[in-house]
């Protein structure tokens, strides 16, 4: 079984296709632990009705106060049941094939314990598209990822034994933790990335990927500087590019995404 882990604050617009493109899904083999991040709109309304569709299949927790999206997966985590683990965000969507896709390739891989896939970016209000192109080799994503984090966090599966092998998502960290996370995953396995299409990202003013960017930046910053290779003079060039995104207005950030 698969454990889907969602965490969402205020996210009522979205996540009624989020929910619908998990029920879509051809590996039925899944479970939703849904948290609702003291929102104050209609999010728990919207897990609500979806967990009367999937008695079986959903479990909401509820923070009484916001947690933020690190801790609220930490929480989500412990009370999944599924030999893997994967997420989504509200405004993200899967592939109908996108988990059997996935876990049809780590059972066929048991060196592999940690997998994406490529995904497609839409940018509203203009619904302009962009798709990923990722590294897909284990040696590829090791050799990129002091570049750019290699996975979209809605893109992955991780197996639950190596993701608590490594002690998980880092509480402390409260923008990037993924990021973070896959550094000390890759010290101890393989992963890869399919080449398929598996996930449509929502990206928007209201996600959280643009309104926290900076946060999102320096932590990359600190990221890299703490898994880098001190004596390697390229990758001090690597912590440039966090640092200028930080310095650089929204108008030009909301433009440079596009590309």
């Amino acid at each position: 079984m698969v454990s889907i882990l969602i965490a969402v604050r205020n996210g009522e617009i979205f996540l009624p296709d989020t929910l619908k493109s998990i029920a879509q899904q051809t590996y039925k083999n899944w479970e939703l632990v849904a948290v609702d991040d003291a929102s104050g709109d209609n999010t728990l309304s919207i897990m609500m009705l979806f967990q009367k569709r999937y008695p079986d299949q959903v479990a909401i927790l509820q923070n009484n106060q916001n947690l933020g999206l690190t801790k609220s997966l930490i929480r989500a985590v412990k009370e999944a049941h599924g030999e893997y683990l994967a997420r989504i965000d509200a405004g993200d969507t899967f592939a109908p094939d996108k988990l059997e896709k996935q876990i049809n390739f780590l059972a066929d891989h048991p060196e592999c314990e940690l997998i994406g896939c490529n995904y497609m970016n839409i940018f509203l209000p203009s619904n302009q598209q962009k798709r990923s192109n990722v590294p897909l080799t284990d040696s590829q994503i090791r050799a990129s990822i002091i570049k750019k984090n290699p996975f979209a966090h809605s893109c992955i599966i991780i197996r639950t034994d190596i993701y608590k092998k490594t002690d998980g998502y880092d509480p402390n960290i409260k923008y990037g933790q993924d990021y973070e996370l896959w550094f000390r995953v890759l010290k101890i396995t393989k992963a890869t990335n399919l080449p398929d299409n598996l996930c449509t990202r929502t990206m928007s003013d209201e996600s959280i990927s643009y309104r926290k960017q900076k946060e999102q930046m320096w932590q990359c910053f600190k990221t890299r500087w703490k898994y880098m290779n001190k004596l390697n003079p390229l990758h001090y060039l690597y912590l440039l590019e966090p640092l200028l995104i930080v310095l650089v207005p929204k108008k030009i950030k909301r433009f440079l995404r596009k590309f």
